[in-house]
């Protein structure tokens, strides 16, 4: 048996492209042929996968063959996935839906196109795998027949690595509460109120503090433009819109961070916040899409942000500062990781596959 992953694009630190490699080498550990083939990658992680062009070859006709869709945009590859002769499996990472990108047309005509596509696979014989229970429902209410959960494959050695010391001396500051968020600078992810939350939080509760917002702005410069300007109206000093970082720098921010916020309204799955609770970081989270099902019982959840911000400002000073509360969250946290352990995550793909295939 032969195992190939689709990806649309490979970019370092992208969590699509992360699962596929991950899975990849999981299989390939256990005696299994796997490959990943993409339409674009960037250099540093091309060799990691292979031009999509090779992909017929390399699965040939072989029936036990499987073929594994990563599905977050529409791509030529849905017409190779539904060509396959093997067996098929679709792995669905969500769309962000075309009403949070307002201002982007052309990001709001790939939403619309995305799921119209998605849903013409339907009628392909496959398996749907849904990286979260909010995903498999949006799978489901398309009509994909046979659904299942999975989550993302977290390589958790790597959030083991050691930050990068460079990054780490050069925000080295004593007793200053630190607010971190990383996500790619979009609407739905909502850095502004991220900001806001802050602003109240440094004016009315506690001024030694300082946030990072981590993630790559790329093609929404607009957007950064308005976060950019939040930060200005409130006066603001330390707000840190740090960019794309390299993996170890990435985990310098988690070792400097006091609290993860995410205000985001639209999340297919949110690996930052696997990753918070992995390094450690208390998270607190607006329980929009499919962060409540990701959480669990972890963690600080909230419902609501208009007329709310002081209250939520003071619960971040209490998961930040205080030393009860701190352990409490972080021992729920580590509780709630159990679920995206390696050994969880590679039982329910044996499920999929059958788990004579694997050993």
């Amino acid at each position: 048996m032969r195992i190939a992953q689709l990806v649309p694009a490979l970019h370092p630190g992208d969590a699509i492209g992360n699962d596929a490699r991950t899975l990849s080498a999981y299989f390939q550990r256990n005696g299994i042929s796997s490959a990943v083939f993409y339409l674009h990658a960037d250099p540093e992680v091309a060799a990691e996968g292979f031009p999509v062009s090779s992909y017929p070859e390399w699965i040939g006709d072989d029936a036990a063959n499987v073929t594994i869709l990563h599905y977050a945009l529409p791509s030529p590859l849905n017409d190779r996935f539904a060509r396959t002769a093997g067996r098929r499996i679709l792995v669905y990472h969500n769309i962000t839906p075309s009403e949070f990108l307002q201002g982007y047309p052309h990001l709001q005509h790939l939403s619309r196109e995305g799921r119209r596509a998605l849903a013409e696979l339907r009628t392909i014989p496959c398996t749907a795998v849904a990286d979260s229970e909010y995903n498999r429902l949006e799978l489901a209410a398309m009509g994909f027949a046979d659904t299942r959960v999975i989550p993302i494959f977290i390589d958790f050695d790597r959030l083991n690595e050691s930050p990068c010391p460079v990054t780490l001396r050069m925000h080295r500051v004593e007793q200053m509460v630190t607010f971190l968020f990383v996500g790619r600078v979009t609407p739905n992810k909502c850095q502004h109120d991220v900001i806001r939350l802050y602003g109240v939080y440094k004016r009315a509760v506690n001024p030694r503090c300082r946030l990072f917002l981590v993630g790559k702005y790329d093609g929404f410069e607009p957007y950064l433009d308005r976060c950019r300007r939040a930060a200005d109206r409130f006066r603001l000093g330390d707000v840190h819109f740090v960019g794309r970082v390299t993996h170890r720098e990435l985990l310098a921010y988690y070792h400097m961070a006091d609290l993860f916020v995410s205000m985001s309204e639209h999340e297919g799955f949110g690996v930052p916040l696997v990753e918070a609770m992995h390094r450690g970081v208390p998270v607190m989270a607006y329980a929009a899409a499919a962060v409540p099902y990701t959480m669990g019982d972890a963690g600080i959840r909230f419902r609501q942000k208009s007329g709310m911000w002081l209250e939520l400002a003071h619960l971040a000073h209490l998961a930040a500062t205080d030393p009860v509360v701190r352990t409490r969250i972080l021992a729920g946290q580590t509780l709630r990781l159990e679920a995206f352990s390696m050994a969880h995550v590679a039982r329910l793909w044996d499920a999929v596959l059958g788990a004579s295939d694997l050993r």
